[in-house]
C-alpha cells in the first residue's frame, strides 16, 4: 500500500539595507524544490522618500531567462508593499554537499538612485514528501 504524502509548510525571510535602482540578491536557503505560496517585500524603517519597490524571485543568481520564477513592480513604500499569493513550482540552485536543500534568490530595487533604503522580504513554500 503506498504511504500518503506529507505536505509541510514554511516561511523563509531575509533582508537587504542600502538598496537603489539596480537589482541586490538575497539568497535564501530553501527545501530544492517546492511551490511558492506567498512573496512579500516591504521597505522597512529608514530612507529617503517613498520609492517604488521592485522584487523577483530567481532560481539562480542571475535570473536569466527562464531561472526567474515571477517579478513585481510598483509597490510604493512601507505603506503598500508587495504581498502576491502565488501557485508557483521552483526548483533551487544546488548547495553543494546538501541534495535536499537549494538556494533561491530574491532580487530586491526601488526607482531611487540613493541606496538608503532597507528592504524586508519573506516567502511562504510549501513541500511535500
Amino acid at each position: 500500500m503506498p504511504q500518503p504524502s506529507i505536505n509541510i509548510s514554511t516561511r523563509v525571510a531575509g533582508s537587504v539595507g542600502s538598496v537603489a535602482n539596480v537589482f541586490i540578491n538575497i539568497p535564501i536557503v530553501v527545501p530544492k524544490k517546492g511551490k511558492i505560496r506567498r512573496v512579500r517585500a516591504e521597505k522597512t524603517a529608514g530612507g529617503t522618500g517613498t520609492p517604488t519597490i521592485f522584487c523577483e524571485v530567481r532560481e539562480t543568481a542571475a535570473g536569466a531567462g527562464f531561472a526567474t520564477v515571477v517579478a513585481y513592480g510598483g509597490a510604493a513604500g512601507a505603506t503598500n508593499p508587495i504581498d502576491s499569493e502565488e501557485e508557483l513550482m521552483y526548483s533551487a540552485e544546488d548547495i553543494a554537499g546538501n541534495p535536499n536543500q537549494g538556494t533561491l534568490y530574491v532580487a530586491v530595487k526601488t526607482n531611487h538612485a540613493t541606496a538608503d533604503h532597507p528592504i524586508s522580504i519573506s516567502l511562504d513554500i510549501d513541500i511535500t514528501y
